[in-house]
């Protein structure tokens, strides 16, 4: 589900890709946390997979391409099979794995477009 999330917020996909975020710089957001996710995960059994640098650059790529194509044509259940295909590559059974993609996941509404300070700050 997490991946489907850019579908629902077609608007910050286009704000942010469309505008000029480096590609560059959301991989250097995403990977240092997504290493740690990783690797926690592999310790405690839940993913078995080899190179660590390897499957962060996979993920990683497969994160930014989901998130590049949903201003313009990610559906949600793109998302899904997005995660699916991800958390079998990180060793999790295809059943396992379709189970936990389809799980809901809660993410907080984001403001409104367009933006405005108030909204930002929350007031």
């Amino acid at each position: 589900m997490s991946l489907g999330y850019f579908a629902g917020a077609r608007g910050y996909g286009a704000i942010l890709f469309d505008s000029g975020l480096p590609i560059d710089r959301l991989a250097q957001g995403l990977r240092p946390a997504l290493r740690i996710d990783l690797e926690a995960g592999r310790s405690a059994g839940r993913f078995a997979f080899g190179d660590t640098d390897i499957v962060v650059s996979l993920i990683t790529g497969a994160v930014i391409g989901l998130a590049l194509d949903s201003p313009r044509t990610l559906r949600a259940t793109r998302g899904d099979h997005g995660d699916r295909a991800s958390l079998i590559l990180l060793g999790l059974p295809p059943d396992g794995a379709h189970e936990l993609a389809g799980r809901p996941a809660e993410f907080p509404d984001p403001p409104e477009l367009p933006l405005r300070w108030m909204a930002i700050a929350g007031l």
